[in-house]
Order: C-alpha cells, then sequence, then structure tokens
C-alpha cells in the first residue's frame, strides 16, 4: 500500500469508554480506516453508499473492549472537522488489533427535517424527523434534481407549512440547503422561513428583475439582523445553502458549491420573534403575501453548521439517509 495512502487513513483519537472496563476513561489512541480502492473519500459522498457505515482498526491494548453504543470523535478526511461516530459492532481482526464498525450519529441527531418533495400534491413529508408540511393552496409538483420536486405559483398563494417547532438548539449552528429553481418574473418573495425558539431566520428572492435574481440568507433577533447574499439565474436548478455560524454569529450563503458569501455578526443569537407565530416553518412563501414563483427539491434542516466538504456531497445528489 502507498505510505500517504496509508498515512491519510490514520487519524488520532480520544474517548471515553465510561467505565467499561471500569479502570478505563479517555482513552487516547490511533485507529486506520479500513476502505477499499485508491480514494479514500468514496465517488458519491459519504452518504452516497446504501449502507453508511464505516470500518476502523484499532489496537487491542489501547482499547480492550468497546461497547456497543459508545461515541468516538473522529476525522473521516484529512481536511474535515472531527465528526461523532457510534460502535454498531466490533470482531477481531488479529491477537493485536480489533476491528469496530461505526456509523455516523450525525445522520441520527443532526439532520432534523429532510423533505424529498416527491409527493405530487398534498402534504409533503419529513424523511426524517416527521415534521410534515401542510399543503396551502395547492402546491404544485414537477420533475426535480432526484424524482419530483415542488411548483410553487405566487399568483395562488402557494406554499407549505408547518405550525409545531423543529427541535433546533443552535448550539452547533443552523444549516437550510436545497435545490431551489426561480422562475422568470418571480417576485420579492420568502423562500424558507423560521421562527424558533433559538432561531429565526428565512432565505428570501431579492428585487425582481431581468436578470439575475438575488438570495438572500437572513438571521435575526429581536433588535437586529444580518443578511448575505448572492445572485442566481432565472429558470436554472442552483443548489442554496443558508448557514448560521454559531462561534461568529454570522450567516452565510452559497451557491452550488461555491465559495460561501458572510453576513456581519449579530451581537446576539437569533431568538424567536414575539411578533410572528411562534415555532413556524414556511416553504415556498410566508403569509400574508410574501408568496415565491419557484421549484422546490431535496431541503434539508441540520442542527449544525455543515462543512462545505459536507454540503457538496449532498449537491452531489444524494440523500443523507
Amino acid at each position: 500500500m502507498d505510505l500517504a495512502l496509508l498515512r491519510s487513513r490514520v487519524r488520532e483519537i480520544n474517548f471515553s469508554l465510561h467505565g467499561v472496563p471500569a479502570t478505563v476513561d479517555g482513552v487516547a489512541t490511533r485507529i486506520i480506516w479500513l476502505v477499499s480502492g485508491q480514494d479514500p473519500r468514496p465517488a458519491g459522498g459519504e452518504f452516497g453508499r446504501a449502507d453508511p457505515r464505516r470500518t476502523m482498526a484499532l489496537r487491542r491494548d489501547h482499547v480492550p473492549e468497546i461497547p456497543r453504543g459508545t461515541e468516538i470523535l473522529v476525522t473521516e478526511h484529512l481536511l474535515d472537522a472531527p465528526a461523532a461516530w457510534v460502535v454498531d459492532s466490533t470482531d477481531e481482526i488479529r491477537s493485536d488489533h480489533i476491528r469496530v464498525v461505526v456509523k455516523p450519529t450525525i445522520v441520527l441527531n443532526r439532520l432534523k427535517a429532510y423533505y424529498t418533495k416527491d409527493e405530487v400534491s398534498g402534504a409533503r413529508q419529513d424523511s426524517v424527523g416527521g415534521y410534515h408540511l401542510t399543503d396551502n393552496n395547492s402546491v404544485g409538483s414537477v420533475a426535480g434534481q432526484i424524482s419530483n420536486a415542488a411548483a410553487f405559483d405566487n399568483a395562488g398563494s402557494q406554499y407549505l407549512s408547518r405550525a409545531g417547532q423543529i427541535d433546533l438548539d443552535g448550539a452547533l449552528g443552523i444549516t437550510v440547503e436545497g435545490w431551489i429553481r426561480v422562475l422568470t418574473g418571480a417576485p420579492v418573495s420568502a423562500v424558507y422561513f423560521f421562527n424558533g425558539a433559538f432561531f429565526y431566520g428565512w432565505i428570501a428572492l431579492g428585487t425582481s428583475n431581468a436578470g439575475p435574481q438575488a438570495m438572500h440568507f437572513t438571521v435575526a433577533n429581536v433588535t437586529e439582523s444580518s443578511s448575505a447574499s448572492v445572485t442566481m439565474a432565472y429558470d436554472t436548478w442552483h443548489y442554496v445553502v443558508g448557514r448560521y455560524n454559531r462561534v461568529t454569529r454570522e450567516p452565510s450563503i452559497s451557491l452550488d458549491g461555491g465559495t460561501p458569501v458572510v453576513g456581519i455578526p449579530l451581537t446576539a443569537h437569533p431568538v424567536m420573534s414575539p411578533a410572528l407565530v411562534a415555532g413556524e416553518l414556511t416553504v415556498g412563501g410566508h403569509t400574508p403575501a410574501s408568496f415565491s414563483k419557484s421549484h422546490m427539491d431535496e431541503l434539508a434542516v441540520w442542527n449544525k453548521y455543515r462543512t462545505e466538504a459536507e454540503f457538496a456531497e449532498q449537491m452531489a445528489l444524494t440523500r443523507p439517509f
């Protein structure tokens, strides 16, 4: 095996075995990701596989026993931030190493809602958290990036909504991402709007004109707001990612995997607006008169600030579940 490739698969990790065995707590060791082929990042992305589990090798003298369900914090790829993995199973490779199969806990507890929008009419189902969206005024359907997409007509005041709050705490930031195709003649309108206890923000279209359309991602609290903006062409599918960085208190927006545009920092984190409906989520518009003329597909809501590498994988037409 190529030495550089081998080194790219070795990671330092530090995790707790929670007293199993009782004398072991706060283990520090090295792992080797066991992957096939020449590229440690498989084509199709991290979630492109049917099975999201990974396999690592650990030294038995460092880690004599790991119970199922133990969480390990380690990077999978050299340029990635550390990610949380939970142990699914273990077995012996040889006398001095054990093989540990892990699965990403982010799939289990950081992806809060995912709307494929495959439905041709009626409610749009959340495939992850059960936060389904109600159809208002007969939202349509067109061919999307993966299967179908929702089609919104501002003339008919069409939008999708959820009155109950999505479980977002914002502790690791927020990411909203998905495919959007703005149609010619689209008015100034909301595309995505959320007024939750720990996050108040929206993605909206800017001033309508004959050329590229402005797309804004805005976050706000009761005294201030901050926006980041990009321009996009009409009648073309674009992958739009709006993020809130909890550390810097900055919003950012990215188009088609390009360099994110960052807004100015807030002085305080976004909080629910008392003047609007508590916990409200709307897609495709917002009452009373801010409705989109667009198509939308594969909307994901994450309870974390996603890295460029992470959302680039989803942009490659995969679903993270």
